[in-house]
């Protein structure tokens, strides 16, 4: 994370939800996904940004195609 994305996080100068929706599919084709944002998880102070990314990094190695 940059710091003056972590400064403004700091400074409650943003506030980050999952409001969206995404859709990925792999790069053969053969997978596809959809999630839509519920609005539920907020980004609102530096560790609960540290602490998203983290969660990540921590399920990424038993994700297989």
């Amino acid at each position: 994370m940059r710091k003056a994305f972590v400064d403004r996080l700091a400074a409650g100068q943003l506030r980050i939800a999952n409001t969206g929706a995404i859709d990925a599919v792999s790069a053969d084709g053969q997978w596809h996904a959809h999630g839509d944002g519920d609005g539920r998880t907020v980004l609102d102070a530096p560790v609960a940004a540290l602490m998203a990314l983290a969660t990540r990094y921590q399920i990424a190695p038993g994700l297989h195609a």
